[in-house]
């Protein structure tokens, strides 16, 4: 019993690993939206050293994840979600 018990409970991780993932890239893909997307900066702005591409401002990432993910609510929850 107690190995059925231990399976199906690593069978559930598994799963729950699975969505946690799909919900990542799901974001991940929003983000590079042209029209609705995180704003990147441009790469090569006068008088700066070139930037890595899809280089963002964490302040805007922010705004973007609250704005744009169901049951983030708070700076603290869009931190911890961009830090997975």
């Amino acid at each position: 019993m107690a190995h059925v018990l231990s399976m199906a409970i690593i069978m559930l991780q598994d799963y729950h690993d699975q969505l946690k993932w799909k919900f990542i890239y799901n974001i991940i893909f929003s983000c590079f939206s042209y029209s609705e997307g995180l704003g990147f900066l441009n790469r090569t702005h006068p008088g700066l050293p070139t930037l890595p591409e899809h280089t963002f401002i964490a302040a805007e990432a922010l705004a973007w994840i609250k704005q744009n993910v169901d049951g983030v609510e708070s700076s603290w929850d869009a931190i911890t979600l961009l830090q997975v």
